[in-house]
């Protein structure tokens, strides 16, 4: 029997890290590989207009560079709680 993987309770994906990366595709293709919709917080620096928009449809949250350590703080406790309760 293999070994049961276990998912992750939230996640944050930065943009621009690598070429062909893309911050919302990493969060999605996890989510798919998971079939959770597991929490996740998108950090980017980008500040195009297009960009903003593309970020604002996929309805991740979002913190922009530079992060202050309190805001991070503050995110991820909200995805902890929002993480749902696996069995």
């Amino acid at each position: 029997m293999a070994a049961a993987r276990a998912c992750p309770i939230s996640w944050s994906a930065i943009t621009g890290c690598a070429a062909n990366e893309d911050g919302i595709g990493v969060i999605e293709a996890l989510r798919a590989e998971f079939n959770e919709d597991i929490p996740a917080v998108l950090i980017t620096g980008d500040t195009g207009p297009e960009r903003i928009r593309e970020i604002e449809a996929s309805g991740l949250a979002v913190l922009h560079k530079p992060l202050q350590d309190e805001d991070l703080r503050s995110c991820l406790s909200r995805l902890a709680l929002s993480a749902p309760i696996s069995e």
